[in-house]
């Protein structure tokens, strides 16, 4: 079972951090499997280019950008770097680029939300590069909704006994040595 070992590498049986990281633990073995010696993601991108919800109800939307950026290391780097050096593989991280951060945050803020449209600029973008209008427009899911570990961990959470995923996952964390 991986979630003891998730739990183990991250330091946190915290549910969003354990259902974030699951997804890309099982990414990393499958990489690991075919071969591959370096992964990248686009961990950075929701900031720099205002894709989360906070970024529209914010009056700063670029200030905004920079208190996420601020933020990165602790809620998310450490997480997907332990992870990856697990697998022996290297995480990289473009969208963390300081020159692509220092060009994103010279955006006008209009450029990056238009509408209810979040992250506007990028998927334009994606779409001037040839990405399709319907996938360079999809809704985000976060990595454990949009993998169907959230819906996995509920189940394993009750079928154990427990009402909630977060009673589950302290469980299991007091049964491992960190």
């Amino acid at each position: 079972m991986i979630i003891p070992d998730v739990i183990r590498l991250i330091e946190d049986p915290s549910p969003v951090k354990v259902g974030v990281a699951l997804p890309f633990f099982v990414c990393a073995e499958m990489a690991k499997k075919d071969g591959m010696r370096m992964v990248m993601s686009g961990l950075g991108s929701e900031e720099i280019f205002a894709g989360y919800k906070r970024h529209e109800d914010s009056k700063d939307i670029n200030e905004e950008c920079i208190t996420g950026l601020k933020e990165i290391h602790s809620r998310d780097m450490y997480r997907d770097d332990v992870i990856m050096m697990h697998h022996g593989l290297e995480l990289r991280l473009p969208f963390l680029d300081t020159k692509l951060i220092a060009f994103a945050l010279s955006i006008p803020p209009m450029y990056k939300i238009v509408g209810d449209v979040k992250k506007a600029i990028l998927r334009e973008a994606a779409m001037e590069l040839g990405l399709d209008h319907d996938i360079a427009y999809r809704k985000k899911l976060a990595a454990q909704y949009g993998s169907n570990f959230d819906k996995a961990l509920i189940k394993l959470a009750k079928k154990n006994g427990f009402d909630k995923k977060g009673e589950y996952l302290l469980s299991i964390t007091d049964r491992l040595i960190l």
